[in-house]
């Protein structure tokens, strides 16, 4: 999996095109998805952090808002710092 609970993220794919790249809260667990566009993935309930356009799969209307709504775990990339080297001492005796 790409993100967990609390990570930021960036959409790199989405239903809506003009979601790309939007910044979002990874909340919880959604589920497995029964969509067309991502049948069979693992999805995230995710918050956006500014308004953005989000679908009704049914009716297909489309809304702005900041609203939680479900994606798929493989059209995040979450943001982290990178990690720091881990750097270890050791205590030897030197022979002279």
């Amino acid at each position: 999996m790409n993100c967990k609970p609390g990570d930021m993220a960036v959409l790199v794919k989405a239903v809506l095109p003009a979601n790309v790249g939007l910044i979002v809260h990874v909340v919880r667990a959604y589920g497995i998805s029964v969509c067309a566009e991502d049948r069979g993935m693992f999805l995230w309930l995710i918050k956006p952090a500014w308004p953005c356009a989000t679908m009704n799969t049914q009716t297909r209307i489309v809304k702005y808002g900041t609203n939680l709504f479900p994606v798929a775990d493989a059209w995040l990339r979450p943001i982290r710092p990178p990690e720091t080297p881990v750097t270890e001492t050791r205590d030897e005796e030197l022979t002279v």
